[in-house]
């Protein structure tokens, strides 16, 4: 089975296995390789800056740090289905 087809789980578990291996391993991880890693698993979605993106009074850039640097055509990447804030359960971290 693809990693891409895998359960939410299971990628979740590859993920996190890529960056704890590299740390063990001490790899100085730079944010394009968790980001590498991230689009792999299906945790984040690859979005390119259009036109209407840019226009005035448009909030598909409003939560993207540093969207006033974006241009038409640039890469962006927002959090997947899976990682959305009101897709996890946060009150199992208390229970």
């Amino acid at each position: 089975m693809a990693l891409k087809n895998a359960s939410r789980e299971v990628r979740l578990q590859w993920f996190a296995r890529q960056v704890i291996d590299a740390t063990f391993d001490g790899l100085d991880v730079g944010g394009d390789e968790i980001q590498a890693w991230a689009r792999k698993a299906g945790l984040v979605d690859e979005h390119v800056v259009t036109a209407a993106d840019l226009a005035e009074g448009s909030e598909t850039l409003c939560n993207v740090s540093n969207a006033e640097c974006l241009s038409e055509g640039d890469t962006w990447f927002a959090f997947s289905d899976d990682l959305k804030a009101e897709n996890v359960r946060w009150d199992e971290l208390t229970a």
